[in-house]
């Protein structure tokens, strides 16, 4: 039977341009005989441009928090789309925000199926508050993307990773005793909790301590894995 390994991406898969291309070549041969997926708080259109970069394959794509899960020719699987009411947890920020967006699946502006609120604060200031409240609101279906800091990606509170894994695993009879999980953020606690957890070695330390172990890199594990050593 399969095993399935689940990789968070940004700070996880990708800690470094060298390091991601090292997992590239290992799970390129962990997919052999066992099955891959990544999952990540990155909408579509973010992740869509790091797939065409550096040229990486799963066999399933879990985006934005487990709101969205693709197989490996980007064909969607299942979808939680937003309530519209979520927002308004919010409106005491709006003064904060230089403009709110509704957006679909395919990162497009849209007026239905919405999976994800982006927002653009209007200074790194309105940014440090709002990240604050939802750290003290413990919700962490959020996502800054580098490139542009004051933009930030809401999704749906109530999908999850846990929900993507426990779907492959069903389409695939995978056991939950052969599903192995790593990551490095708060968002990654759940599955790292629920499923064989390990953290990176870069973790907070409060991440860690939920975690079966840590590693250094997903390629370690993942040979880990192959050579039942985990």
């Amino acid at each position: 039977m399969s095993k399935l390994l689940v990789s968070d991406y940004d700070g996880t898969y990708k800690t470094s341009e060298d390091s991601l291309i090292s997992n590239n070549i290992k799970l390129k041969e962990f997919m052999e005989d066992e099955e891959f997926m990544i999952s990540t708080g990155r909408n579509y259109e973010e992740f869509f441009d790091e797939l065409e970069k550096y040229c990486f394959f799963a066999n399933y794509y879990s985006m934005m928090d487990g709101n969205i899960l693709f197989d490996s020719n980007l064909n969607i699987l299942n979808i939680n789309t937003m309530p519209r009411t979520f927002i308004d947890t919010f409106k005491n920020f709006f003064p904060f925000f230089e403009s709110i967006e509704m957006i679909n699946a395919f990162g497009e502006k849209a007026n239905i199926d919405i999976v994800e609120y982006k927002i653009v604060y209007r200074n790194i200031e309105a940014k440090k508050k709002f990240i604050n409240f939802l750290l003290e609101k413990k919700i962490y279906n959020y996502h800054h993307n580098n490139s542009e800091p004051l933009v930030c990606h809401i999704s749906n509170p109530y999908g999850n990773k846990i929900d993507t894994i426990k779907k492959v695993s069903i389409l695939d009879d995978i056991s939950k005793k052969d599903i192995y999980t790593i990551g490095d953020g708060y968002n990654d606690v759940g599955m790292l909790k629920e499923f064989n957890g390990y953290a990176m070695s870069s973790a907070k330390q409060d991440i860690k301590d939920v975690a079966k172990g840590e590693y250094d890199s997903v390629a370690s594990l993942a040979e880990d894995i192959r050579r039942r050593r985990v």
